[in-house]
């Protein structure tokens, strides 16, 4: 943690006070600690980076005296830790979930409705149900829908796209697939998928689970609010077709 590693690299002399004070001012960033009760640890405002580049200007709330603080080894400020965007910060994870609370899953591929399928789970076993006629007297792979269920442990995003201008008019437009995830005593996860090279060429056309696995990422709005930008590859295990679970 950069907190726990910063030293006091010198004590900047009376003459340079006034500038220093001045960055506090036209770049000051207030940076706070908290305990795990919310008590406040620590207190101070980062100004600027000293001119030779080598440390960082910071000063404790409510004191006079600011120091040029460093992290020993490290060349270099240390405005480039906390100076951050908020998208680069915010947490990633599009769903964390145990195997353990998931009752049912179903996805419903908008364009290919016959690898759509639902999978419940029910006292140690599965009841699965799709569209697809030719499957329905078949015998599932049990197995299968048990490794299935548990490669929904987490899925992360590459990039947060919340609140961009783009993702209102990408709601509008037909998806990929839709998955919804059922939980004990919890809200259902509901996601939409959006290939990006569909919404870039519109030429393109992802229709068939197995058109899906040429993709590179897709854009994925879930149903509080929230967009991502998701990799394919992290997806493979997810995207899978009806007759994926009759296989021996």
């Amino acid at each position: 943690m950069v907190l726990s590693k910063m030293r006091i690299n010198y004590i900047p002399p009376k003459s340079s006070i006034p500038s220093i004070r001045k960055g506090f001012k036209e770049v000051g960033m207030t940076i706070k600690a908290f305990g795990k009760k919310g008590e406040l640890l620590s207190g101070f405002v980062m100004g600027s980076n000293t001119q030779a580049e080598d440390a960082t200007y910071c000063i404790k709330i409510g004191a006079q005296q600011p120091y040029a603080m460093s992290i020993p080894v490290y060349d270099g400020g240390l405005r480039a830790y906390f100076n951050q965007l908020n998208e680069n910060i915010i947490d990633k994870t599009v769903f964390e979930i145990d195997y353990n609370d998931i009752t049912s899953i179903k996805i419903d591929y908008k364009k290919a409705e016959s690898s759509s399928f639902e999978i419940e789970k029910k006292n140690g076993s599965f009841d699965f149900s799709t569209k697809d006629n030719r499957l329905k007297n078949k015998q599932i792979n049990e197995n299968l829908i048990s490794s299935y269920f548990k490669d929904f442990d987490k899925l992360s995003a590459e990039v947060i796209r919340t609140g961009h201008p783009t993702m209102d008019s990408i709601a509008q437009f037909l998806p990929f697939a839709e998955l919804e995830i059922s939980l004990k005593n919890k809200a259902p996860i509901q996601l939409k998928f959006f290939p990006i090279d569909d919404l870039l060429d519109e030429r393109k056309n992802t229709k068939d689970v197995s058109d899906v696995y040429s993709v590179e990422r897709h854009i994925v709005l879930d149903n509080n609010g929230e967009a991502y930008v998701v990799q394919q590859r992290m997806l493979r295990d997810i995207f899978r077709s009806s007759d994926y679970f009759f296989q021996k």
